[in-house]
């Protein structure tokens, strides 16, 4: 049961708009309002009412939090433009929908909502959309960033759910203490691990939209911390961009993608393998992921990512489909690819996506296991995990080849 004083918070603005889903109970600086999305902007005042489809904006050094009936709370950090898109309150069940179009939010949820989420998910939901992804709130207190294409989430209680807008189909849980980034049309990248303040600290620094010293000045204090925990260094690499990190004053050159990798490779393979079906003219699928780099912040440290090298490295295969393997149970988890390179080290290879429309495939990479050979003492029984994507060209009927790139995390 919500505290009664929510509904006494709520008491005399309801008399004067039953339509109202909530009110300012912050404001700092510089920050308007857009009523269904629709100039003349008006400014925000504290205890000033908020409706469905309103558009609030924060200028530079401006925030603002916004109370909603049912007691949840949406922090709103500067420069960014957040739509109140669905807001729905009746007989215990609640439906809200965020539209994140840039900047940053926090938002907490309360938690008998949360108890309402849990027991019925399809009656009450709590989402943060930005223009490339959708988290969903299963717990209580989820940050939420989007610039640029890349949106990042870290989970600070209770869990989330987190898709690309493309593939609503390929859902990535994310637990307590994580977070996760969606680059452009990519799947969600694998949850990294993020602890204490310092996962506040790292995300604060790889989402800002600010350049300059104490930026890149903070990035390095962490790419040298022997300390640091090597999921947060791995997070602030996946997601740098050219912005924050090209006067890093550490040696990491930019990918013609914008994310950034350090330079010191520790170790190297190829995976391979292949999957079989069908007694006479069998089906199968063959991947190949060659020049797979093992990836560190300095020479004798263990990696903390993986990917295929950018300049000679790829992941190629061939298919042909028939009576057993097809587009259509090609992503099924019992069609998983064991891939080895022979020496110890091993993976799944399983795909997420196969869309014969656009010739587009994706897939995850997990279960990764082993030691690189002749690799030295710091790449001997690693874990690591990661996805995939690119292209598929067919070549006669159902059969064809693949072409594309993999990258990923080392946990340990």
């Amino acid at each position: 049961m919500l505290p009664a004083f929510f509904f006494l918070f709520f008491l005399i603005p309801l008399a004067e708009s039953t339509e109202a889903v909530g009110k300012f109970s912050f404001v700092q600086g510089r920050v308007d309002i857009l009523r269904e999305g629709n100039p003349p902007a008006i400014p925000a005042e504290k205890s000033g009412l908020v409706f469905v489809k309103d558009i609030i904006r924060t200028k530079s050094d401006s925030r603002a939090e916004v109370t909603f009936r049912d007691g949840n709370i949406l922090r709103i950090d500067q420069r960014s433009r957040v739509d109140i898109s669905e807001y729905f309150m009746e007989e215990g069940k609640t439906k809200g929908v965020v539209r994140l179009a840039r900047g940053k939010v926090e938002a907490i949820v309360e938690k008998s909502v949360v108890k309402r989420i849990s027991v019925s998910p399809e009656a009450n939901r709590f989402e943060i959309h930005t223009p490339n992804a959708v988290a969903g709130v299963r717990g209580t207190d989820i940050y939420a960033f989007y610039f640029n294409n890349i949106s990042v989430f870290l989970t600070s209680d209770g869990m989330a759910y987190v898709y690309n807008r493309d593939t609503p189909g390929v859902v990535t849980v994310l637990p307590a203490g994580y977070m996760t980034t969606v680059l452009g049309s990519n799947l969600p990248q694998l949850p990294t691990l993020a602890t204490g303040a310092d996962a506040k600290t790292v995300f604060d620094l790889v989402t800002t939209q600010l350049n300059g010293g104490q930026i890149v000045q903070a990035l390095n204090d962490i790419f040298q911390s022997q300390a640091a925990n090597q999921s947060l260094i791995a997070f602030a690499v996946l997601t740098g961009t050219p912005e924050t990190m090209t006067n890093l004053p550490i040696n990491i050159p930019i990918t013609e993608g914008g994310v950034v990798v350090p330079v010191v490779e520790v170790g190297r393979t190829n995976l391979s393998g292949a999957l079989v079906a069908g007694p006479q003219n069998f089906d199968y699928v063959s991947v190949l992921m060659k020049d797979v780099v093992f990836l560190a912040p300095s020479t004798g440290q263990r990696p903390f990512i993986w990917e295929t090298d950018k300049n000679t490295g790829s992941v190629t295969g061939s298919y042909s489909f028939g009576q057993y393997i097809n587009s259509g149970n090609i992503t099924s988890s019992s069609n998983a690819i064991s891939l080895s390179d022979g020496h110890g080290l091993s993976a799944d290879f399983q795909f997420s996506q196969w869309n014969t429309s656009t010739n587009k495939w994706e897939a995850v990479i997990q279960n990764g296991t082993g030691s690189i050979r002749n690799g030295g003492p710091n790449v001997k029984n690693l874990s690591f995990s990661g996805a995939g994507s690119g292209t598929i060209t067919p070549v006669n009927g159902n059969k064809g080849t693949l072409l594309g790139t993999a990258n990923g995390v080392v946990s340990k």
